[in-house]
């Protein structure tokens, strides 16, 4: 028996690939954000996820290259403050339709949401910076 949970436990844990610092925050991103969800609109939480994490990679990216530039927690704090920020303006979408790709128009972003955006693109820029993985 103690063999069987082994293996159990083996198997159910092999299915998991650990996901990188930007990987975590984009995905936390997609799935807090507002969504729509009725008869006629679907929110895509994984293509929100795949469009916004090539900014997270950025944001880590950029935290990576100011560690090594020799740049202090302080003025790491402070750029993930000036990200947070950024919330506070007011932001607009391009939104369309799958099916009908043609139909675009833009939307106001909800504070919450922006406010979710930046909060957690500091949070990568400051993982980046700090080296967690």
């Amino acid at each position: 028996m103690k063999k069987l949970m082994t293996i159990v436990v083996a198997l159910s844990l092999a299915g998991c690939a650990a996901k990188s610092a930007p990987e975590k925050h984009a995905w936390y991103f997609s799935q807090h954000t507002t969504g729509t969800l009725n008869g006629n609109f679907v929110t895509p939480r994984n293509k929100i996820y795949s469009m916004n994490l090539p900014q997270f990679k950025t944001q880590y990216q950029q935290g990576v290259a100011d560690k090594a530039s020799g740049k202090d927690q302080a003025y790491a704090n402070a750029f993930a403050a000036s990200i947070r920020k950024e919330a506070e303006k007011p932001h607009q979408v391009d939104v369309t339709f799958a099916s009908n790709t043609s139909d675009k128009w833009q939307s106001t972003v909800e504070y919450k949401d922006a406010q979710l955006w930046f909060d957690e693109l500091a949070k990568t820029y400051l993982d980046g910076y700090n080296g967690v993985q």
